[in-house]
């Protein structure tokens, strides 16, 4: 099955009410339309836990996120670094909120290094971990509803603070497989089983891994 997507701007009225609404893809499978959907989901209403982390360079991009989001209620755990003068390498941090991700002891975690690449890359060493670099609302959509993220990482070199919290406003409302046709979710909702399957493999189970520690 082939799907092409065809990409809409996200309308974002954060600035008139606390909700934001989503404009999803629209999809093509196998030469049929399917309409566009769009959700409504409140940062307000999110409970969740989340891991922040960051190294120097992304420091100060993480405490504007981390201000967001204690406005918004959601509880969080910082990992650090929060200072300056702290030199933990950007591989401690990230290694240490994707442990907590994918032991479940956090809901989600979000990630800042220069450019969130190397973030990312350690973290998607934990099994049970799927992290995304996003520079865009879009990505952020994405990776959420295509991939089910649940750590996302940011870029202090290339992300300002008000796009930044677009895009953690954006991950953190967009549902796993929301706005595609069922047929596709229900694909989608398949690979997650055979990754978990593949990981496990390859990794044994997160049970196996706790016993071994």
């Amino acid at each position: 099955m082939e799907i092409q997507e065809r990409t809409y701007d996200f309308l974002n009225t954060d600035a008139i009410n606390p909700t934001s609404y989503f404009v999803h893809p629209l999809s093509v499978v196998d030469g049929m339309n399917f309409p566009l959907t769009i959700s409504a989901c409140s940062v307000a209403e999110i409970m969740m836990k989340i891991a922040l982390g960051a190294d120097s360079y992304g420091l100060d991009l993480k405490e504007a996120v981390k201000q967001h989001l204690l406005n918004k209620g959601i509880e969080i755990e910082d990992i650090g670094i929060n200072d300056h003068q702290t030199q933990t390498p950007y591989y401690q941090t990230a290694s240490e909120v994707a442990q907590r991700v994918g032991s479940q002891q956090v809901d989600r975690g979000l990630l800042v290094c220069g450019t969130g690449m190397g973030m990312a890359i350690i973290a998607n060493k934990y099994p049970g971990v799927y992290a995304a670099v996003c520079e865009n609302t879009n990505a952020a959509e994405k990776s959420r509803s295509i991939n089910n993220s649940n750590v996302l990482t940011l870029g202090g070199f290339i992300t300002s603070p008000e796009v930044a919290i677009e895009i953690v406003d954006t991950w953190l409302t967009t549902e796993f497989t929301s706005g595609w046709e069922s047929s596709i979710q229900q694909w989608l909702e398949n690979s997650m089983k055979d990754i978990a399957i593949l990981e496990d493999q390859q990794f044994g189970s997160i049970e196996e891994q706790g016993s071994r520690e």
